[in-house]
Parts: structure tokens; C-alpha cells; sequence
């Protein structure tokens, strides 16, 4: 049995015997850089975007796990399931207009100096692939969102910058994993993103994994595959240090409870427009 060790992240070196597996939990950018200088050349790293890479600017979307007000995911995911042939339509627009930051402004920084160094970094991302709404290809979007902030995995995939990973006629109607300019999408044909790096493994065999996520089950299921390289899982809850909003308790209810009406009405109002109509709504009282 591999030897599976959980630890958290200290100034010390790694010692990975082959098939050897190590989660490290962490929320210092500071760690991440340690592992990509201990990476070799051909290593190959994954890493997840959402709250991991980037996050959701809006208050409504804050993840803070010692913030009761986060609420956002949980809105659009019953929007989901409800299943409103409008859905797609506000979930694409929602897409485009909304207001993104980077977890930490290191990350172009390192996974430029990791590309450099002879890494492969891509990015890993459970969502659904091809036409969305008013989106053509949400692949296209999402690469177009990560370029703004200056994040640019390593482009490239069995020689091509866009390979389907599984038959589309073998998928429908669930939309299938794919590879696009750097990032491999899970497609919604599977809830981990086992499917997609099982599918790598099997063609590839780099010495070292390294996967970052800010979800320790995503770690912890891939560390159950069947491979030979030696894996180094790290969480990274990088977004809980992001910098919150400086108003005030009842002001910060008040926008993000307006951004909330205006969610579930299949609307949406960023940050600063949220802060206005709260200080008009008080002018006028």
C-alpha cells in the first residue's frame, strides 16, 4: 500500500520514495513555492481555479468559512437544479459581467517560474464544457478569464491546445471532459476530477504529481488512483486570508442581501453598484 502522510507544511525538506503520497494542508503561497522548487522537470502539476487560483469578488460570493453571509454557490446550485429553461441564459451573462481577483498575486508569478523551470502546470477544474447561454464554449470563457489576471497554464496536450477527452456521442446528454489551452474540464459527466486525471495517468507517467485544491476530498480522491508516480496533494486555503471589506457589519448585510434578491431574480449587481443603492436606500429614509 502506498505510505499516505498528512501533514501540515513546515520549512523542511521532502524526502518521496517512489509511490510515496504526502497531503499538505496550508494557507501560505509561501508553501506552494517551496513544492514547485523541489519539482524536477517533466513533474507535472494540477491545479484547481476556483477559490484556489482565483475567487469570486462579490461579497455575496465570499467563501470564508467563518463568514455565515457567504451564500452565493448555494443560490446558483438550487437555481440549478430547478431546472428554468432560463437558467442558462442568466448563468452565461452572470459569467461575463462578474468580477473575479486572484487568491494571491503571486500565483502568475509562480506558475510562470514552474513553466520555466520544465513543469507541466495545468489547471483542473470541475465544470461543464461546449455552449452555454450566450457562451459558445465555456472553455473559450474560462481561459479568457484566467489571461485577465495573468494566468497562463502550459498550453499544450497530446500535442494540441484543444483535445476532447472522451467521446461526445458517448456522453450525451452530459457534456464531456475536455482539454483547452492549459485547462482540462471535468465535463459534467463525473462529480470528481478522477475521471480526468485517470485518463492522463493512463498515457502518461511523470515522477511527481502534485495537485493543489482548496477541497481535501479532491486530494484525497486522487490520491485512491492506481499509478506509480509519487504524489504530493496540497490544500490550500489561501482564500480565507483574502482581504474582506472594510464596511460596516450592517452595511455589508445590506449589500450582499440586496445582491441576493437580485440572484434569485436572475440578476446582478457587483460590489460598488450594491454599496449605492444601500446608501441611497438610506438617504432617503
Amino acid at each position: 500500500m502506498p505510505n499516505t502522510t498528512h501533514i501540515a507544511y513546515q520549512d523542511h525538506t521532502i524526502q518521496l520514495s517512489p509511490e510515496s503520497k504526502i497531503t499538505i494542508t496550508t494557507d501560505q503561497i509561501s508553501d506552494v513555492s517551496k513544492i514547485i522548487d523541489h519539482c524536477q522537470p517533466g513533474d507535472v502539476m494540477f491545479i484547481d481555479i476556483d477559490d484556489t487560483i482565483q475567487t469570486i469578488s462579490s461579497y455575496l460570493f465570499q467563501t470564508n468559512p467563518q463568514d455565515p453571509l457567504s451564500q452565493g454557490g448555494r443560490i446558483v446550485d438550487a437555481m440549478k437544479k430547478e431546472n428554468k429553461s432560463s437558467f442558462a441564459s442568466f448563468l452565461s451573462l452572470w459569467r461575463l459581467s462578474r468580477h473575479t481577483q486572484l487568491v494571491h498575486l503571486d500565483w502568475p508569478a509562480l506558475i510562470k517560474r514552474g513553466r520555466e523551470k520544465g513543469i507541466l502546470i495545468y489547471g483542473l477544474t470541475h465544470m461543464d464544457t461546449g455552449r452555454c447561454g450566450v457562451m459558445s464554449r465555456i472553455e473559450e470563457w474560462r481561459y479568457n478569464e484566467l489571461s485577465k489576471l495573468g494566468i497562463f497554464f502550459s498550453p499544450m496536450y497530446q500535442d494540441s491546445s484543444d483535445v476532447p477527452l472522451m467521446d461526445p456521442r458517448d456522453c450525451m446528454p452530459k457534456t464531456p471532459p475536455v482539454f483547452y489551452k492549459g485547462i482540462f474540464f471535468t465535463g459534467s459527466v463525473s462529480k470528481t476530477k478522477n475521471q480526468v486525471l485517470s485518463t492522463y495517468l493512463s498515457e502518461n507517467s511523470p515522477k511527481t504529481i502534485v495537485m493543489i485544491d482548496d477541497r481535501l476530498g479532491q486530494i484525497q480522491s486522487a490520491q485512491e488512483l492506481n499509478y506509480p508516480s509519487s504524489f504530493i496533494g496540497i490544500v490550500f486555503r489561501g482564500v480565507d486570508l483574502c482581504i474582506r471589506p472594510t464596511l460596516s457589519k450592517d452595511i455589508l448585510e445590506k449589500v450582499i442581501e440586496l445582491q441576493k434578491e437580485h440572484l434569485e431574480k436572475e440578476q446582478w449587481i457587483e460590489n460598488n453598484e450594491a454599496i449605492n443603492m444601500v446608501d441611497l436606500q438610506a438617504k432617503s429614509a
